[in-house]
């Protein structure tokens, strides 16, 4: 039997259903998140076996983690830009410092520290790089809508999630500028309406489904195992790569 329990963030409703699963004397539970963040983890899920997914735990102990690898996903865009000759590229939705990327999940930080290392190792110059907190396409649209006023040569937008970049679809629209003819854009997360965008909107999908297929597997081995273990620290977290969905946003320019 699986149990699942959905706490919407409520610290105080985690820690009862961790505390229930207990009761219930589950073999192994996986601790999940949406958004990808640094966190402290519960005490009542140290109990008993605990996979974390989409969780990198802020304190020593040691947990099977499973995590989308970020960092790859952010090299491969830069790269992708890189490639295809782009030159002017400005950042939406982060700064140009990964340690205040974004107040409340790693995806960012991971996503621009990739980023980085490969505009670096081009000898590529970050145009402009513009923060939000909110990824939103309003924030998107505000934040191209200043690229574009600036008088900045641009030629690409990394833009850090989809509805970014909806946002920015809209305020390069609004201007007369072309998608990708003028203006390249690149994005992550393959939300649903990235591909009907006109043009397809190019992204990195986030894999929910390889996720908890990889955490799956992880939970399995662990009940397999029992207690027979050696005493090892389990292995390095389970990183699951974000593929990329190549549509016609972004265009060749070498």
């Amino acid at each position: 039997m699986v149990f699942v329990g959905e706490t919407a963030g409520d610290a105080h409703l985690e820690r009862d259903l961790l505390d229930a699963m207990f009761d219930w004397q589950v073999d192994r539970v996986v601790l999940a998140t949406m958004m990808t963040h640094a966190r402290a983890i519960p005490v009542e899920a140290t109990r008993m076996p605990t996979v974390l997914l989409n969780i990198e735990p802020t304190d020593d102990a040691d947990y099977v983690r499973v995590l989308p690898d970020e960092v790859a996903a952010g090299a491969a865009a830069a790269r992708l830009l890189v490639d295809t000759g782009h030159r002017r590229i400005h950042l939406i939705g982060v700064g140009d410092d990964p340690a205040n990327a974004h107040p409340f999940g790693l995806a960012a930080a991971q996503r621009l520290s990739g980023a980085l290392s490969v505009f670096a190792e081009a000898g590529r110059q970050i145009v402009s790089a513009r923060p939000t907190v909110q990824w939103l396409p309003p924030e998107g649209f505000r934040l191209v809508s200043e690229v574009l006023d600036s008088g900045a040569e641009v030629d690409a937008l990394l833009c850090f999630n989809d509805r970014l970049a909806m946002g920015a679809y809209q305020a390069l629209q609004e201007r007369g500028v072309r998608v990708p003819e003028d203006v390249s854009v690149l994005s992550f997360d393959d939300t649903s309406f990235a591909r009907w965008l006109r043009p397809g909107l190019t992204t990195f999908a986030f894999p929910q489904r390889a996720l908890g297929r990889a955490a799956a597997d992880e939970l399995i081995d662990l009940i397999e195992r029992g207690a027979a273990t050696d005493g090892s620290s389990p292995p390095p977290a389970h990183l699951v790569p974000l593929p990329l969905r190549m549509r016609s946003s972004v265009t060749d320019r070498t």
